[in-house]
């Protein structure tokens, strides 16, 4: 799904991998931790309908999908979003 990738973008912009892992690392905590919080960040975040949001591209399914705001994911989607935030930090084998 396309709105995935551009969540994943929009996401990474604002949380890049490397910096966030520096930060975990800082405070003692594990990589385990990093895929745990991060994840429950991402998943668990509600999106504000307003211009942004709605020019980002392939977001057309979400707005039809979801009329209130702010956007919360039901759990077949955020599962979506999970596989692919996976996926991008190559963690293959926890999503086949």
């Amino acid at each position: 799904m396309a709105w995935v990738r551009t969540i994943l973008d929009v996401y990474w912009d604002l949380r890049p991998c490397a910096e966030t892992q520096a930060l975990y690392k800082s405070k003692g905590m594990r990589a385990t931790d990093y895929w745990k919080y991060e994840l429950e960040f991402l998943t668990g975040s509600a999106w504000t309908r307003n211009q942004d949001f709605c020019s980002l591209p392939n977001v057309e399914y979400i707005l039809k999908k979801y009329k209130e705001n702010p956007i919360r994911l039901d759990e077949e989607d955020k599962s979506r979003l999970a596989i692919g935030w996976y996926k991008d930090l190559g963690l293959h084998h926890v999503v086949s």
